[in-house]
């Protein structure tokens, strides 16, 4: 179980750090990170899949040679031991012979059958017992082999497995890394730059402001004070438009008029032309 333990986890941190950070800011969805793998990532994730399929075929093909070797010889032992009682070492053979699947049964066959070569002569000689316990050794080697067969594979997965998790997570922290650089020195989108933009009174930003002159109407009626005109001025930094906001009317029209000659400097933002509104103000005394 804490080889299995292992293995997984080291198989889904490579699993998990090849899909997430290769693809930068995509999401975790099965499709999302089928797209963003490269060819490392499909090499680790084909190679750890044939190793699971591997280490679970053989596991399910010897746990049922192992059951199946266990309840023969149960089956077995009990029915040799009885014909080997009445010394019928043919019976015996023969119970062997039909356990084929019984490691016991096989060691034990091998055994008696050398045995049984010798069985006409009245005495065993000392070389005819080392050549049955040489059978007998041929059969364990033989039997043990086939137990054993798979389980050095899983033995190279269990070794292996972990280091290409390994190898996974390596290729997806770098990845990660190169997606956090290549997103730093990106440029950013440069930000819309507003058509227009608000000047605030913009007297002091003129380059020509012609004086209006005083008219005759207001001096009769001895109007004065201060009039505002709002302004918009385009990229060249031309009034296109004006309109008096406040002021004694008879004061507006001049100042207006006055309004519509002026001239400022273009206004840039972001390196890009952009037209102004604001106000203008002019102040009429009456001498």
């Amino acid at each position: 179980m804490t080889f299995l333990g292992s293995l997984l986890t080291m198989k889904v941190l490579g699993f998990f750090f090849m899909f997430s950070a290769e693809g930068g800011g995509t999401g975790l969805g099965i499709y999302d990170l089928v797209e963003t793998l490269t060819i490392p990532g499909w090499g680790v994730i084909i190679t750890l899949l044939l190793q699971a399929i591997y280490l679970i075929a053989v596991g399910i093909e010897r746990f049922l040679t192992y059951n199946k070797a266990k309840a023969q010889s149960r089956q077995y032992a009990p029915k040799v031991a009885q014909a080997l009682k009445s010394s019928n070492i043919d019976e015996a053979i023969n119970i062997s012979d039909k356990h084929k699947d019984s490691h016991l049964a096989m060691v034990v066959s091998s055994g008696l059958k050398e045995f049984a070569a010798h069985q006409g002569n009245t005495d065993i000689s000392g070389e005819e017992m080392e050549a049955s316990k040489r059978a007998l050794q041929r059969a364990i080697a033989i039997k043990t082999a086939e137990l054993k067969r798979g389980l050095s594979g899983l033995a190279t997965v269990g070794s292996t497995a972990p280091f290409v998790g390994l190898f996974g997570t390596v290729v997806g922290i770098i990845g990660a890394f190169q997606a956090l650089k290549s997103n730093e020195t990106a440029k950013p989108t440069p930000k819309p730059v507003p058509k227009k933009i608000s000047g605030g009174v913009l007297n002091g930003k003129a380059i020509s402001l012609p004086k209006p002159p005083y008219p005759a109407a207001a001096k009769a009626v001895r109007a004065s004070g201060s009039v505002s005109v709002q302004v918009t001025i385009n990229e060249s930094g031309s009034v296109v438009s004006a309109s008096a906001v406040s002021g004694h009317p008879l004061l507006q029209q001049a100042a207006v008029a006055a309004a519509r000659q002026a001239k400022f400097a273009p206004t840039t933002l972001s390196g890009q032309a952009v037209s102004v509104s604001g106000i203008i103000i002019y102040n009429f005394n009456q001498q």
